[in-house]
Parts: C-alpha cells; sequence; structure tokens
C-alpha cells in the first residue's frame, strides 16, 4: 500500500463519510418524515458506519504491518498516517453512531 492510499482512504475517507452523513440525514429528515420510514436512513448510517469503520481497519492493519520495518522517512510517514487513519476512523465511527441514535430511540416528529 502507498502512502497516497492510505491518506485517501484511512484518513481522508471516514472525514468524508461522516460529511455525507451528516448533509443526507438532515437533508432527508423531512421526507422520512412525511414517509413515515426510517429505513433510507439506518441504511444510510450502516454504509458510511462500514466506510469509517474501514478506515480504522486500515490504519490498524497499516501501523500493525510497519512495526517490523527498519526506521526510514517514508516508515515515519506511512506510521504517521496509519496513526492517524486508525484515530480519525474511530472518532468518525462514535461520530456517526451518535447521530443515529436519536431517531433510533426518538420519533421522527420529536
Amino acid at each position: 500500500m502507498t502512502a497516497r492510499d492510505l491518506l485517501v482512504y484511512g484518513v481522508v475517507g471516514p472525514l468524508l463519510a461522516w460529511a455525507l452523513h451528516f448533509a443526507l440525514v438532515w437533508g432527508l429528515a423531512f421526507p422520512t418524515l412525511r414517509h413515515e420510514s426510517r429505513v433510507v436512513l439506518y441504511g444510510l448510517s450502516i454504509a458510511c458506519v462500514s466506510l469509517t469503520a474501514q478506515g480504522t481497519w486500515l490504519g490498524f492493519s497499516e501501523l500493525h504491518r510497519q512495526s517490523g520495518l527498519s526506521a526510514s522517512r517514508v516508515r515515519a510517514t506511512m506510521e504517521f498516517f496509519a496513526k492517524s487513519a486508525l484515530v480519525l476512523g474511530t472518532f468518525f465511527t462514535l461520530v456517526i453512531l451518535a447521530q443515529t441514535l436519536p431517531f433510533i430511540f426518538l420519533g421522527l416528529g420529536d
């Protein structure tokens, strides 16, 4: 895996998944209220959580792979990106789950 792949899929990917989730959930709030069905919101949350979890897993696996290599500038860069992907993926996974809680436990019109 290259540093660019890790940066795009591990670091930027979870951020974009959260931004997509945030925009679409609030954009779909009134249509789901009109149709009285939360299936679209649940599906969107599951899809975005899977994207952020993928970034977390990518960071974790790359960090584990980098631990056995000798010290170099490329290794340091990859280790930084892997740690960033791990932290950001975990953070945005928790944020999306926290944003999903209101429409799980509250009614659509509340």
